[in-house]
Order: C-alpha cells, then structure tokens, then sequence
C-alpha cells in the first residue's frame, strides 16, 4: 500500500475518519476471552452505549463520479473558542453521567436527530469531504483537497450494520479502484483488521483499525500502519486506551492515546509520532444532543513547542432533505 495515498498527504482526511459521530454506536459488550495468548486481552465490560435511530428511507442508487452536485458554501471560521481542558470543548447537553445525551430542546426548536454520517466537512485549510447516501446500504464520498470546488479523490462504501463493510477510492476521480479496504471487525473491543490493496501496486497488505462509532471517509476507522501482530494496545471497558506501532510497514512509530468522554464516545486522540514523549498531534472533538459530531480540531505541536490549529466543521444537511 502506498503510504504517500493514506498518510501524510490525507492527515485532514483521516482526522475525519477519525471522528466519533452519532449514530452508530459500539457494539454491545460481549464476554471477554480469557487472558494471555495475544496482547489484544482485556478484561473489563463497557456500559451499553445509547441506541441508534438510523437513518432516513433509502434515497435510490447514486453515481460516484457524477460531480454536478453544489458544494455546501463556507461560512467562515472563527478562532476556536473551546476550553483547552482534557478533551477539547464538552459535548453539547452531556452531563457527564454516562448514558444517553438528552433530547434537544423543545419549544419550536428543530429536534436534534442522530445520524449515519455527516454531509460534509470543511476544514479550515479548506479541504471539503462531502459524502451522499443511498439509505442504510452504503453512499459515496468527494475530496476536493484544494478548496477549487472540484473533486480530487473520490469513492463509494458499503455499510453492514451501520459499519463499512468496504471501501473503494478513486484517487483521482477517473472511474478507477485504486484502493479497496476490506475491514473486520471485533466482537469484544472497537478494533478491527482490514486487508487493504493497492491496485495500482499490484500488492495486497494488513493494516489495524480502532474502530469509531461512525464511519466518516476513506479509512474506516483510526489507522495503525502494522497488522494485528506488531500493533500493542491496552483496553478497558472494551475500549482501545493506547495502542503502540514500534515497526510501523510505513511513516514514523507511533503511540496513540485515546480519552472517551462517560457515552464512550472519544473526545481526544493523542499522537506521539516517534514515541519520544512528545505529542505532536491531538484531534478533540465537539457533539450535539444526539451525539453527532459537529467540530473536529487538529492541533499540531512544532519540534520548538508552537502549535497550529486546523478545524472541521461537519454539516448535516443532508439528511433534511
């Protein structure tokens, strides 16, 4: 697989993978196997996580590479006004207590629903992701990388159960498969395997996931460039807390920290890109009431201590329609 493709050419794009939206929530606890064969062992039981009300009727078959569909117009960004406490800004309506968010509020207010995924996402460097559904079966997404309003990377995705099942991108958008990613899931933890091939390679390889609780674009999941095998993680409550790459097939070794708020819903993922220490990267992430994800900000740390933000703001229009 060529790493240029995945990493750290689509660093915003895969922070979108990353992000914790509403509506597909982690698979309910189920009994643990017992410890000491693989380092992928845990031994705790998460709380069941708040039920899925899916999405919309399906809504007909639709077209990758048809690219006549109006990009959402940017309405700004301002500088982030979140506190810079653990885990960014709290979620919208989350007290903290663990369980379902409350309903949104009522007295003419537009009721607040969750959903399978966002409509768009338009980062602040002006990177837009847009994606289109075809009901509960799978959709398609749109990169446009530059901000020209034009699609540089396309692909579709099939869901099973709310989760992808497959995905095929079109770097380019030329009505080529350039990458096919293909993930199994675990039953008693949010990690996953996934065959992935390089068609334009010609090669096939194995990478690990920690699974989000929605799918967002390309990578259906957290990426860690190893398989299963050469990937450490610690796990509690059926959630990946550190996972660790010493001998990564490519890019620098990496140690992730992971920090769910009481839902089980990750607030921040903490990157330490050589494992010296350091973090050089951390994604936080902002809901609504329904648990959809609204903002993801990036923050970069420079080798002499400067930081730089990068924001997304996630829309879903779409699904008003």
């Amino acid at each position: 697989m060529s790493r240029s493709l995945l990493y750290p050419s689509f660093a915003l794009i895969l922070s979108v993978s990353v992000a914790a939206c509403g509506g597909d929530p982690p698979a309910p606890a189920k009994k643990q196997p017992p410890a000491g064969d693989n380092k992928f062992d845990a031994k705790e039981v998460p709380p069941t996580p708040p039920a899925d009300d899916g999405p919309p009727a399906d809504s007909g078959p639709i077209d990758p590479f048809d690219d006549t569909e109006q990009w959402e117009e940017d309405d700004g960004f301002a500088e982030d006004d979140g506190d810079d406490t653990e885990g960014g800004a709290a979620a919208t309506g989350d007290t903290g207590t663990g369980g379902e968010a409350p309903a949104a509020a009522t007295g003419g207010e537009e009721e607040v629903t969750a959903h399978l995924g966002p409509c768009q996402v338009s980062w602040s460097s002006k990177t837009r992701v847009r994606f289109s559904y075809d009901g509960e079966t799978g959709g398609t997404m749109k990169i446009d990388a530059d901000g020209d309003r034009k699609s540089d990377v396309c692909g579709t995705f099939t869901l099973a159960d709310g989760r992808p099942s497959k995905v095929v991108v079109d770097d380019g958008c030329n009505k080529k498969d350039d990458l096919e990613i293909v993930p199994t899931y675990m039953d008693d933890r949010n990690l996953a395997t996934a065959k992935v091939t390089d068609n334009k390679a010609g090669s096939d390889s194995e990478i690990t996931l920690v699974v989000m609780p929605s799918y967002t674009g390309v990578m259906p999941g957290y990426p860690l460039q190893a398989p299963k095998k050469n990937v450490a993680v610690t796990v509690r409550n059926n959630l990946v807390r550190t996972a660790t790459v010493k001998k990564p097939a490519a890019g620098p070794k990496l140690k992730a920290s992971f920090f769910y708020d009481k839902a089980g819903r990750v607030k921040t993922i903490k990157e330490d890109l050589e494992m010296n220490g350091s973090v050089d990267q951390r994604y936080d992430y902002r809901y609504d009431a329904s648990g959809n994800v609204t903002r993801v900000t990036l923050t970069r740390t420079g080798p002499d201590g400067t930081t730089e933000k990068t924001t997304g703001k996630l829309s879903y229009s779409c699904w008003k329609e």
